[in-house]
């Protein structure tokens, strides 16, 4: 594979200081980070990206190297809202008058979809890989979901923040898929992540992705631009559903691409071929 230079700055937002680091040539990429809420997870893909696209790595504000310098309600209703705003900002900077390719995943699923339907001027395709999409789906299988979230969080949150990652895997992600993600240098960087993270995330972000409902009107007008993917693996209820209802809402094709819910870490190269090629495929159409 090609190498690239990695150059890595920040950008101070509203109350909050983003890190970011750029590698590769070629149109903007933005790899919008999910839970863990740091881009380390994302480098293996950003890698494999680098030669045909100049890729944009960050650490939403609060995880990893973006500070919050401002005291923040952590349970403001519109903290989600907030994370939308910064990445939007991000674009600006890095891509002014440009729109930009955005990657999301999991728990930053509904943070893309916000930002193709409050900002669709900043976002040319948007890429959903198994979005953690609740609002929308039917009982009783939303409540079943939610309870078994909550539940678990309630059991294993006082516990390391290593344990309730790996409590928490199976709702998402297949044994295999856990295995293999296991095994990866990227999943061992991510057991050692620091307890505030984690409750953030599960503790304050969480609640809100799971109210968060999509404006199916909104997003069908701009359907052409979103290529939405799911891992071939046998997956979970959760995450069978949330790219089900989603595809049906919006009448659009769903592409099945190797490994499972993190197949960008486990599977990254085919993962990149699937992804790059049903980019061009919806290019074509727009």
């Amino acid at each position: 594979m090609q190498t690239h230079d990695i150059g890595a700055s920040s950008l101070e937002v509203d109350g909050a200081s983003l890190h970011y680091e750029l590698i590769g040539a070629g149109p903007l990429l933005l790899l919008m980070p999910g839970a863990n809420g740091t881009g380390f997870l994302y480098q293996p893909l950003a890698a494999a990206l680098s030669s045909q696209f100049e890729v944009v790595v960050y650490d939403r504000r609060g995880f990893g190297q973006s500070p919050i310098l401002e005291a923040e309600d952590p349970d403001s209703p519109t903290l989600l809202r907030t994370q939308t705003v910064d990445a939007s900002r991000l674009i600006e900077h890095l891509s002014p008058g440009r729109p930009v390719t955005v990657f999301a995943c999991s728990g930053s699923g509904v943070m893309g979809i916000d930002l193709l339907q409050s900002r669709p001027d900043l976002v040319y395709q948007l890429v959903l890989h198994e979005p953690l999409l609740i609002a929308p789906l039917p009982e009783p299988l939303k409540s079943q979901i939610i309870a078994e979230y909550t539940n678990t969080i309630l059991e294993y949150g006082k516990y390391s923040s290593s344990r309730l990652h790996r409590a928490l895997m199976p709702l998402m992600q297949s044994k295999r898929d856990q295995f293999r993600l296991g095994q990866t240098h990227q999943f061992s960087r991510l057991q050692t992540l620091p307890g505030d993270h984690t409750g953030r995330f599960y503790q304050h972000e969480l609640p809100q992705i799971f109210d968060y409902r999509p404006d199916p009107g909104i997003l069908r007008r701009y359907r052409e631009r979103i290529v939405l993917t799911k891992g071939a693996e046998c997956a979970p209820r959760l995450s069978i559903a949330s790219v089900h209802t989603l595809a049906q809402a919006l009448d659009i094709p769903t592409v099945i691409v190797p490994g499972g819910h993190t197949s960008y870490v486990t599977d990254v190269e085919p993962f990149t071929k699937h992804v790059v090629s049903a980019l061009r495929c919806a290019t074509a159409k727009l």
